[in-house]
């Protein structure tokens, strides 16, 4: 998401003989998304900010799931040092 020389090479593949399958993305690598960007930044939003907040959107319905407390704090903090120290944000 962070770097333009990162190359996606996924391949979307289904596994199963099943007729009645429902399946959803996973997961998502791609850049992060121009115009969020720039809107974030046009409403005043510096640009580190926009960065780290459209990535921690994505990670947060995953982390809202933990039930418990505690761990859900210690991820939520271990995230947030993580993203304090890339240098690309």
């Amino acid at each position: 998401m962070l770097s333009d020389e990162v190359i996606n090479l996924t391949t979307p593949l289904i596994l199963c003989g099943e007729e009645w399958v429902e399946g959803m993305h996973a997961a998502t690598t791609t850049r992060l998304d121009d115009d969020m960007l720039f809107y974030l930044q046009s409403r005043g939003v510096p640009l580190r900010d926009a960065k780290r907040l459209i990535i921690e959107s994505r990670f947060s319905p995953v982390v809202d799931m933990i039930a418990n407390e505690d761990i859900k704090n210690r991820v939520t903090k271990s995230m947030g040092e993580r993203l304090d120290a890339l240098s690309v944000l």
